[in-house]
């Protein structure tokens, strides 16, 4: 796709509406539609904070935005919303619609094919492998458990070794070495749901199932959140402690941060290009260096 036209974009912003993200928030719904429609008609300049406040919010005229963060709340909602929807639901869209911070203009990307195929998340390609609940459990919540454990693990080793092994140093660094405040983020763990007439015939087939993608943190993850915090406090950094989506890309750009959680959360799509990885598909199962094995190793595995 060479270029854009304003049918392609509606479509997308008709997709983006209708997804889990957005479908049951009203005014992140209004919000976006305001914004693109805005952008589509050439009226580009007239995206206001104050603007946006009254058209869309129905604020009086006079009302004065340093008082009143409305817009700007609802503007950093709807770019996690964004951000969600396409690590999930819109991972193959070949068009992305974005809200850059620091403006309301929203912005239209072509993403091409085999990239959009790359960045796809897996979920519905697991729940359609697989017809038994009790296998689709196992398959999303070990894989998950075993990273949480070997993450919290390696840190506690770290702390209590004093002298910890060259790579380990090399991995934590990053995130330990400095002042600022370090993010601890749990995210929500995919629950998959039966949805199903209860009158209705036959065996149960993976179909039946609906994705419950922000409802849960995984117990051992929570488990990992707590003994983060502990060894954050002891090595006297502060910290706030982030659930499910709240984390933009923005934050992670700007700010260290653990992602806690793997399988098939969205901290997968985020970490699988960075030079550390948990590859799932490798066994012993550890963390990868560029590709490469490391000395972690989860013990058992």
């Amino acid at each position: 796709m060479a270029s854009i036209t304003e049918d392609d974009v509606r479509e997308e912003l008709q997709r983006v509406l209708a997804s889990h993200e957005f479908r049951a928030t009203k005014r992140s719904q209004e919000f976006l539609r305001y914004v693109v429609e805005n952008k589509l008609s050439g009226h580009a300049d007239s995206l206001k904070e104050r603007t946006i406040g009254v058209d869309v919010f129905g604020r009086a005229p006079s009302y004065d935005p340093s008082d009143d963060a409305t817009v700007r709340v609802k503007a950093g909602e709807v770019r996690k919303r964004l951000g969600m929807y396409y690590a999930t639901e819109g991972a193959r869209d070949q068009i992305r619609i974005e809200l850059p911070a620091g403006t309301y203009v929203p912005e239209f990307q072509v993403v091409h094919p085999e990239t959009a195929e790359r960045l796809a998340a897996s979920p519905g390609q697991i729940a359609a492998a697989s017809s038994s609940p009790k296998s689709l459990r196992q398959k999303l919540l070990i894989p998950a458990a075993l990273a949480t454990l070997l993450i919290a693990g390696s840190l506690i080793w770290w702390t209590r070794t004093g002298s910890s092994a060259t790579v380990l140093d090399e991995f934590w660094n990053p995130v330990l070495g400095g002042t600022s405040p370090v993010s601890v983020c749990a995210a929500y763990v995919p629950v998959w749901n039966l949805d199903r007439d209860p009158e209705a015939k036959g065996s149960v087939s993976a179909e039946d199932f609906v994705a419950l993608k922000d409802q849960f943190v995984g117990g051992g993850d929570l488990i990992a959140v707590s003994r983060l915090s502990s060894l954050l406090t002891k090595l006297h950094r502060p910290y706030p402690v982030r659930i499910g989506s709240d984390m933009s890309l923005y934050d992670l750009r700007n700010s260290p941060a653990i992602l806690v959680g793997y399988s098939h959360t969205q901290w997968r799509e985020i970490s699988k290009e960075l030079r550390f990885f948990i590859d799932i598909a490798k066994r012993p199962l550890g963390i990868t260096d560029n590709g490469a094995p490391t000395e972690w190793k989860l013990r058992g595995s």
